[in-house]
């Protein structure tokens, strides 16, 4: 967003993106917000996040989980699941041996039988390890929100109640932050969304 300082008027953010359009970027709406309403939606939120930080931080931990985790998989269900493929693939690789050994043994004399036998078996050891590969990406993602959430616990202890933005805080907490567009709900309510994205947890609030 662009600064815009009016003479005699309050300085105020408009959308880069609604005065022309830059190459892969869709033009947006001419929307803006004043600067002191932006650095009150900002401090405001900051501010909640550390009062519910000092009254209780593993209850603020935990909160903080819970929110950025409850469209994830479950990871007790993860590890249950990755168990019994483990148990799968070694029941299958022991049985694809063992037709091997059974069919140069000469105790499978049928060639075609013996095909179809190891081909059914390898299918399914290729879709377990395809499954198995599949959930531990989603453990690892999983797990990464949990350090992501203690990173972002960390920063929140360098402060206790701020009073204005200024580089360090916005530096040290803030990633991004979105600034809707107002929206009339009646003639005397007018709502403008400020969304806050956090350093290593994104959106919380």
């Amino acid at each position: 967003m662009w600064i815009s300082s009016p003479p005699n008027k309050s300085i105020f953010y408009v959308c880069a993106n609604s005065r022309g359009r830059k190459a892969g970027v869709e033009r947006c709406t001419t929307h803006n917000i004043p600067l002191d309403n932006l650095n009150a939606a900002v401090i405001a939120d900051i501010n909640s996040m550390l009062v519910a930080y000092s009254r209780d931080t593993e209850q603020f931990r935990d909160n903080l989980i819970c929110k950025i985790t409850e469209k994830l998989p479950d990871v007790s269900q993860i590890n249950f699941e990755l168990s019994e493929l483990e148990k799968m693939l070694e029941r299958e690789t022991k049985k694809y041996s063992k037709l091997y050994d059974d069919y140069y043994d000469g105790i499978i004399k049928n060639a075609m039988l013996f095909e179809r036998m190891s081909n059914e078996c390898n299918s399914r050891i290729e879709s377990y390890t395809a499954r198995k590969e599949q959930l531990e990406a989603e453990l690892k993602a999983t797990t990464e929100h949990y350090t992501n959430v203690d990173k972002f616990v960390g920063l929140m202890r360098r402060f206790t109640k701020i009073e204005t933005v200024n580089k360090e805080i916005l530096n040290t907490l803030v990633d991004k932050i979105e600034v809707c567009e107002r929206e009339i709900v009646t003639p005397d309510d007018i709502v403008q969304n400020v969304r806050i994205k956090y350093k290593f947890i994104s959106q919380v609030s």
